[in-house]
């Protein structure tokens, strides 16, 4: 949503924050981050805060429309921004889009709220979104911002030409030093919120894993999913009796982690724009470092 306001004549300078903050009713955090995103504009000019309206100038107002419980004040990481795409770095424990029975803020409605998304761009509740990680699964992720970013990026999804690696550290020693697990997997019958490897019937799933770290009855492993099934890499490394740590929905919990140890360690795509390889990194979170600061020393 974009407005534009037309500054009246003042009886002296007012610094922009505290104007916009009077005459809209946001608040002066709120402007200015909205300054510091050049979502406010004078007289189509990025300015400070600080600057000084005297009077006479246009004002633009570029705001996402939000929810009423939206909590804008959760922390989402941001790796890299244009005008096409957004990077974040996920945290865990929160949903990347609405769901049945989800009430919690989203990860798109946090970015979303804060960066513009064009549009259309998605559907509803999903703007933007190209791919995803499960709620309790960290990392780098791409969004869109346009709809040409959406259909480029969906495109190199839909082809296999995004490359995506995870760090994953799974109960076990595995046998090999890398391999490729390729197993089709399909929803399971009777818990319809799991997945299972169902030769036969199953979607075609490939991941390609390397050992990174071997620890005291586990492994630290660096996994590459070519196709994007649904718990691809937690079901793929549970069916070869080696599931990933803290993970309760296929392996067990773990007194080191509250929730499985996978992280999108990286990404790598052709920009929609440029045309150029793009890589994206997010460095590996606190508690898994913790996970396997404590399972080496053990």
């Amino acid at each position: 949503m974009k407005k534009t306001l037309k500054v009246p004549k003042l009886p002296q300078p007012i610094r922009t924050d505290i104007y916009l903050s009077k005459v809209t009713g946001m608040s002066r955090s709120r402007v200015k981050d909205l300054i510091n995103d050049e979502l406010i504009l004078v007289d189509n000019q990025p300015v400070k805060q600080s600057h000084k309206l005297r009077g006479g100038e246009s004002i633009s107002i570029t705001i996402c429309k939000q929810k009423e419980t939206i909590n804008t004040t959760i922390d989402i990481p941001l790796i890299y921004i244009d005008e096409a795409i957004i990077v974040v770095n996920k945290p865990p424990f929160i949903s990347v889009h609405t769901g049945a029975g989800e009430k919690a803020t989203t990860l798109i409605e946090a970015v979303s709220s804060r960066y513009p998304i064009e549009s259309g761009v998605g559907s509803k509740g999903r703007e933007g979104i190209v791919h995803r990680l499960d709620k309790d699964t960290s990392g780098v992720m791409v969004i869109a911002r346009t709809h040409i970013a959406y259909n480029s990026l969906i495109r190199q999804f839909s082809s296999h030409k995004v490359a995506k690696e995870y760090i994953a550290v799974v109960d076990g020693n595995l046998p090999l030093n890398e391999g490729e697990i390729k197993l089709p997997i399909a929803r399971h019958p009777i818990h319809r919120k799991r997945m299972m490897v169902l030769p036969g019937f199953g979607r075609k799933a490939i991941t390609k894993y390397k050992v990174k770290e071997r620890l005291n009855d586990a492994t630290v492993l660096i996994a590459r999913p070519i196709t994007g099934r649904t718990h691809q890499i937690r079901v793929h490394l549970s069916f070869l009796g080696y599931p990933i740590i803290g993970d309760t929905t296929y392996g067990r919990g773990s007194r080191y982690i509250n929730r499985q140890a996978l992280h999108a360690f990286s990404i790598e795509f052709t920009h929609p724009l440029s045309g150029e390889k793009s890589k994206f990194e997010a460095p590996i979170p606190e508690d898994l470092r913790e996970l396997i600061l404590a399972v080496r020393q053990n």
